[in-house]
């Protein structure tokens, strides 16, 4: 039997023409069949498309570029994986769990709403905004995450342009500026005291009182006078002379 094409078809059962047993098969053979295909249009207007699921992983379509596969679509790609699955010769590229709806990028045991498994060089996450003027995000290969930039070099956050932080800020190491500007850093608390870096120096501002604590020994300077706390024997040292 021989799947034809519609013209060839139609040219075996014109008027007058006398269709042999062959005829008919290629007739059949060249039709779906709802019970062999597992595909249908159930009655209803507003009823889509049925298709049912074949074999142990459950197809539903391929798809192909002249005899070669290129894609799949199926609802089972393992014994527990069950749900939506799309697919090429490299694996699983998009699933979608059936029981959470977890969203899994080239892994089939998505783990979160959103779980990328990064599968070569190219970068996880990457998102643009449509002017395509800056990158707004990005996560490269290695984890590293950049806001407004695509130049990670070896950090694991690099943020282009400004912050707002509320809350507390822990850092467990050092904290280097490369560029003040003229205006420096400056560091503010809840009763508006400051401390300012800048190219003229550090400026100190407060409404009550200043100290300053160094291993055990303290100046603290307020609005009458300076006190200076020492358990060192010196006590005060002016260009060489103790005091």
């Amino acid at each position: 039997m021989a799947q034809k094409i519609r013209s060839e078809l139609q040219g075996l059962f014109k008027t007058g023409a006398k269709p042999s047993q062959q005829d008919f098969a290629d007739f059949i053979e060249s039709t779906l069949n709802i019970k062999d295909d597992g595909i249908e249009k159930p009655p209803g207007a507003g009823t889509p498309l049925k298709i049912t699921a074949q074999g142990e992983d459950e197809k539903l379509l391929d798809f192909y570029a002249g005899e070669a596969k290129t894609w799949s679509i199926n609802q089972k790609p393992g014994e527990d994986k069950v749900g939506l699955n799309i697919s090429n010769s490299g694996g699983s590229k998009l699933f979608i769990d059936s029981s959470n709806g977890n969203v899994g990028l080239s892994i089939d045991r998505p783990t979160a709403k959103l779980h990328i498994q990064n599968t070569g060089n190219e970068d996880a996450l990457r998102i643009d905004d449509e002017l395509n003027d800056t990158t707004p995000f990005l996560i490269n290969k290695d984890g590293n995450v950049g806001i407004g930039t695509t130049n990670l070099e070896n950090y694991k956050l690099n943020v282009q342009g400004n912050q707002y932080i509320s809350g507390d800020l822990k850092v467990n190491g050092i904290i280097e500026v490369e560029q003040i500007t003229s205006q420096g850093i400056t560091i503010k608390d809840d009763h508006n005291n400051s401390i300012n870096l800048s190219q003229e120096g550090i400026t100190i501002d407060s409404s009550t009182r200043i100290k300053l604590t160094v291993q055990g020994s303290s100046i603290e300077i307020d609005s009458n006078k300076i006190t200076i706390n020492t358990s060192a024997e010196s006590g005060v040292s002016i260009n060489g002379s103790n005091f």
